[in-house]
């Protein structure tokens, strides 16, 4: 999957793939994204299936963002 899209609002990451699809998760799991700057945030590359934010040495991977019904700090929009 190729992220196309990273933005953030004050409590959650989203990422929009090639596909049109939008997945969202709680920054209170990524502490350091969450205490980064805009520009921080938006220094940000993909490698395979992994996120990484190098200038705070974050690194997320992809599966963090998998659809699951009984996740309800995950969301999936179409």
């Amino acid at each position: 999957m190729k992220i196309v899209k990273i933005w953030f609002s004050k409590e959650h990451i989203f990422l929009e793939n090639d596909k049109g699809e939008v997945m969202s998760a709680g920054l209170w799991r990524f502490p350091r994204l969450k205490q980064a700057n805009k520009q921080q945030r938006n220094n940000w590359e993909q490698f395979h299936d992994e996120l990484r934010w190098e200038a705070i040495d974050e690194d997320i991977g992809l599966e963090s963002f998998k659809w699951n019904e009984n996740d309800k700090e995950i969301v999936r929009f179409k």
